[in-house]
């Protein structure tokens, strides 16, 4: 019988992990070390697994904010930006918009076309509180408490407030009705106290204010951040064997062992050697899930290292996570109304996490207020943490983005250590997206106003003129195709703002001085960018601009050579625009004038070439297709959304394609898509400015100078004193003046040339007015004590103080004027008294 082979000298990694499955057959040595004392000596036996956290991106570095640097072990890759654990959160882009904004002290809606539909302002809405209302109301129970008195409330001018004592036992809560309706107030005061359903219910009228309106001028705070522990339990293991409890507590330390998916941490082993004691040591494992048992636990282990006993204590709280959720999102509800659904957290960390977004900052900043370090409606001892989150929005051209990136991506980490995080959406019809958001409000201002000088880019100036030619405005000249060349060269982006007349460079700081230089130059050795190139604007008549249409202008931009002629579709009356010499003028004009057939085609009109602007019929510049079909440059359509201010009809963005007969409305999500956010506010608050100024009345501007609140005005038989929220200066809704105390009649005639010429008259014979009554008086002899013959006021002559007594007045006449206005006989003061 030969003997066994000799065992190789190689350890048995399996049994130093306690999974051997062979025993004393194995043939690799079994190695059982006498004592593990710590992570190092077990690692030697073991063979290290593979760290999982190389597969998960570091999220700080995403934000600029890792301070490990090279030794991070999380890759720093350069993934999607905008990467967290919020996954849900592009959905918040597809919010609802309400197309809202306040503007002048109002609250505006708007429409398709971008025209003003409704204006509210604060003293069209009314409101009232009620107290003493059951614990437990909703917004739904209030509605139909009102319902059933005869008043019809919907359901989102209804605010809950938080119980009135903030101890046990509670008795009611309170409740805030804002309605769009002045009486509204009135009449539930005075129903509240005779009905018999309402018993026991305090109303209190509280002051209005028209609901705050989203823009993206300001930064958004309707958003807030919650979160809560997950319900948790820990676990102890007993072992009868310290080395396997250490075993055990190491593996699980170094995330080898899990529980329900989850990483947990192990302390102990704690006991005492005792061979009587089968369950001497104990390992405990803390934060275990609230779903973990003894099975799940089990299963991680070996059957080598399994506990010989293992006990569980109670979840912190027995709802579930979704439960949880359910009840956080019922505290917030009563608060106020969503703008879209709840975005609840995916990770699987400590921590339940759920981001909310209100209609209304009020709303969002009160649950701040009230439920911030609140206790958990499910779990008396944990707390809810909630964070208001602030935010800034632009939407820029995605050329301009690229261009800036670099300038950008140089403030991450700066905005990282403050934590703030800068999202960037993907493209989306020629625009790229960036939001800036966090929890200190401060920070976020901070950081918009940098991204706005960034995306306002340098004006290029020769010296302190500012480099502009209207041969620029042409797509095919041969000057912009030199800017074209200029961007290629340096790789940046050169915006022609036509409004403003002046062209904007975006790119790093250290090219845009050369981008200037270069472009002076350009400036200089260009013929039609120079000094003494002439702009001449002919405007066209409609049979003119048919003509054009039908071939003309393309004849004529043919016979003046590339760049000189610039058609403007947009404009009213239509133009065509000359960049070039007298003669160039001359030439166009005559031909416009002549109506020359260059080039007319047999039918009525010319299609414009696939590419083309069908404002400026030209070559479209970063170009925008509508949803009727027509194309337009950028630059063109932010015209044509901009003219309508100057425009005698009705503020309303028209489509100007087919040569300005497709007239079709454009919706406001389609012109939100189609320019950038700057411009779509500043055309909403064009149209919001024409709409005032051509219903002069029914609303008008406070009279102070750069005030700009807006009142609305009234009848005459209606009349009312309007105070300014802004300057506080008072205005009467009917005649449009500031004549407090007075009613209109009165201030006309204060101000008339008859009453200028009564105080004429009435100064030069003596009199003066009481200035309490106003009744005329005049002083034949006697001293400077008057009594007025009208109300009995006693009267200083001399300044015309009124005083209670005459003791009064001659105490006065005495301290102030040094006598009563005669020379005093002897005893006089006797006889006065």
């Amino acid at each position: 019988m030969s003997a066994d082979p000799p065992r190789p000298q190689l350890p048995c990694r399996f049994f130093a992990e306690g999974r051997c499955a062979k025993g004393e057959k194995c043939l690799y040595t079994h190695i059982q070390p006498a004592t593990v004392t710590s992570e190092e000596s077990l690692s030697e036996h073991i063979e290290t697994p593979t760290d999982p956290r190389l597969n998960l991106p570091c999220k700080f570095f995403a934000r600029g904010a890792c301070l490990h640097g090279d030794s991070c072990a999380f890759p720093h890759s350069q993934g999607p930006e905008g990467n967290s654990e919020w996954v849900m959160e592009g959905r918040e882009e597809a919010g609802q918009e309400t197309w809202t904004r306040e503007l002048g002290g109002a609250l505006a809606q708007f429409g398709d076309g971008a025209a003003v539909s409704r204006v509210s302002l604060p003293s069209d809405f009314s409101a009232v509180r009620l107290d003493k209302l059951p614990v437990g109301s909703s917004p739904v129970s209030v509605v139909s408490l009102l319902a059933r008195i005869g008043l019809i409330v919907p359901l989102s001018g209804v605010r809950i407030s938080s119980t009135a004592d903030s101890g046990a036992g509670a008795a009611y809560c309170s409740a805030d009705i804002r309605i769009d309706d002045p009486l509204f107030a009135e009449n539930l005061l005075s129903k509240i106290p005779t009905a018999s359903s309402t018993r026991g219910i305090k109303a209190v009228a509280i002051p209005t204010s028209i609901p705050q309106g989203v823009g993206i001028h300001r930064v958004d705070c309707r958003k807030v951040h919650c979160s809560w522990h997950r319900a948790t339990r820990t676990a102890w293991l007993n072992f009868g064997n310290q080395d396997i409890a250490r075993k055990v507590r190491d593996l699980f330390n170094k995330r080898v062992y899990k529980v329900c998916g989850r990483e947990v941490a192990a302390t102990g082993p704690v006991g005492k050697a005792n061979r009587f004691n089968p369950f001497a040591w104990t390992v405990t494992l803390n934060d275990l899930p609230s779903t973990a048992d003894e099975a799940s636990i089990s299963a991680t282990i070996p059957d080598w290292l399994q506990p010989r006993h293992v006990e569980l204590s109670k979840p912190t709280y027995p709802d579930s996570a979704d439960m949880s959720v359910a009840k956080i999102q019922s505290l917030l509800t009563q608060i106020g109304a969503f703008e879209g659904e709840p975005i609840v957290s995916t990770s699987a960390s400590k921590r339940i996490k759920m981001q909310v977004r209100f209609v209304f900052e009020t709303d969002a900043r009160k649950a701040v207020g009230e439920l911030h370090n609140a206790p958990l409606p499910f779990n008396k001892t944990g707390r809810l943490t909630v964070h208001l989150v602030t935010s800034a929005k632009f939407k820029v051209l995605s050329k301009m983005y690229q261009a800036v990136q670099s300038r950008i991506d140089g403030h991450r980490s700066a905005w990282g250590a403050k934590n703030l995080l800068l999202r960037t959406y993907p493209p989306s019809t020629g625009f790229t997206t960036v939001k800036i958001e966090g929890e200190h409000a401060k920070d976020v201002a901070g950081a918009k106003r940098e991204l706005e000088i960034i995306f306002a880019g340098e004006v290029a100036r020769n010296g302190e003129d500012v480099l502009w030619a209207q041969a620029l405005t042409n797509n095919n000249g041969l000057s912009h195709q030199s800017l074209k060349q200029v961007e290629q060269r340096l790789g940046v982006f050169i915006l022609r703002d036509k409004q403003k007349r002046q062209l904007r460079v975006y790119g790093p700081e250290s090219k845009c001085k050369e981008v200037t230089r270069q472009l002076v130059e350009l400036f200089k050795n260009d013929s039609l960018l120079s000094a003494s190139s002439s702009v001449f604007t002919i405007q066209l008549s409609p049979e003119q601009f048919r003509w054009a249409c039908c071939g003309g202008f393309r004849g004529l931009s043919s016979d003046l050579g590339d760049g000189v002629a610039t058609f403007d579709v947009v404009s009213y009356p239509k133009c065509i625009i000359i960049n070039g010499t007298q003669t160039d003028h001359a030439k166009a004009l005559a031909m416009i004038e002549g109506g020359e057939e260059v080039g007319h085609p047999e039918s009525d009109t010319t299609a414009l070439p696939d590419g083309d602007c069908v404002a400026c019929w030209t070559e479209a510049e970063n170009p925008i297709r509508t949803q009727c079909g027509h194309l337009y440059c950028a630059g063109c359509f932010e015209n044509l959304c901009q003219s309508c201010y100057s425009t005698d009809s009705e503020f309303l963005i028209r489509c100007a394609g087919d040569e300005d007969r497709c007239k079709r409305i454009f919706p406001l999500g389609e012109l939100q898509d189609c320019l950038s956010s700057s411009t779509f506010e500043d055309v909403l608050e064009a149209s919001f400015a024409s709409h005032i100024a051509r219903n002069p009345s029914v609303f008008r501007y406070c009279p102070t100078p750069d005030c700009g609140q807006v009142y609305r005005t009234t009848a005459p038989e209606s009349a009312g004193i309007h105070t300014c929220s802004k300057c506080c200066a008072t205005t009467c809704t009917a005649c449009m003046a500031a004549h407090e105390g007075m009613t209109c009649a009165e201030y006309r005639y204060e101000t008339s040339d008859e009453a200028k010429a009564m105080e004429r008259l009435k100064k030069e014979l003596g009199f003066k007015d009481c200035p309490e009554c106003k009744t005329s008086m005049e002083k034949r002899d006697g001293c400077d004590h008057m009594t007025c013959p009208g109300c009995g006021t006693h009267i200083c002559w001399r300044c015309l103080e009124t005083f209670a007594t005459g003791r009064l007045c001659y105490a006065h006449l005495n301290e102030k004027h040094g006598g009563i206005g005669i020379e005093l006989v002897e005893g006089f003061d006797e006889l006065r008294l």
